[in-house]
Parts: C-alpha cells; sequence; structure tokens
C-alpha cells in the first residue's frame, strides 16, 4: 500500500471541519506571474454573478510555500462566505483587515496543533 502524508490534505480536512459548508476551487497555474502579470504569487476571484470563489496558486513556487498561500487565500474566502464579507471589490487594506488576519491565524493554530496526529496516523 502507497501512503502520502500530504500537508495540503491535512488543511482541507481541518478548514472542512470547520467550515462544512464553504465552496470554492483550487487551482495551480504554472503560468500564473505570466498570465496574471503580477508580483503576488496567489489570488482568489468571486465571481460577480456568486458562483464559487477561484483561488489560483503559482504553480511554480515550492510545494511548501503552496501551504501558506492556500491558508491565506481560503482565509478570505472565510471571510466572504463565513463572515459576510463583500471582498468583490474592496481595496488591498480591506481585504487584509484584522477579522481576515483572526482567521487565517486560527487557520495556522488548528493546522499546527493536529498535523502531529494526522502524520501519526499513517504509522498505527
Amino acid at each position: 500500500m502507497i501512503k502520502l502524508i500530504d500537508p495540503i490534505e491535512h488543511l482541507l480536512n481541518c478548514i472542512k471541519k470547520k467550515y462544512p459548508n464553504l465552496k470554492c476551487l483550487i487551482q495551480f497555474d504554472s503560468d500564473y506571474q505570466k498570465n496574471n502579470n503580477s508580483e503576488s504569487f496567489a489570488n482568489t476571484c468571486f465571481p460577480d454573478d456568486g458562483s464559487e470563489p477561484v483561488i489560483t496558486i503559482d504553480g511554480t513556487v515550492p510545494y511548501s510555500a503552496s501551504l501558506e498561500l492556500i491558508s491565506h487565500e481560503i482565509a478570505h474566502v472565510i471571510c466572504h462566505q463565513e463572515l459576510n464579507q463583500d471582498l468583490t471589490k474592496c481595496s488591498e487594506e480591506e481585504a487584509h483587515s484584522s477579522v481576515f488576519k483572526k482567521e487565517f491565524e486560527e487557520l495556522h493554530l488548528l493546522y499546527s496543533s493536529t498535523y502531529k496526529n494526522y502524520v501519526d496516523s499513517f504509522y498505527l
């Protein structure tokens, strides 16, 4: 049997437990920098029609950085869907409010506090 200890899977499972109704699509784009003419490595698009947000991660970043980027962008989705903040047309400062920072920190705590048990479960 092949087993994969996947930090991203663990992060997403933590989020699903805390926010079971959260909906979004996460995609990796190896041409992200070229396609977005941006210095960032990820973004979240909130469609005007209210459909699922799309998180795009630069596919060229190291795997270890992807975890941080996904957490950051998911915190935006949480603020938008769960906390009813309209992030469709807000400034960078508004998007990174104290509420966002609190959610982002809580994701880190939840992930960190449960990761050892996740890893240990593969060895039982």
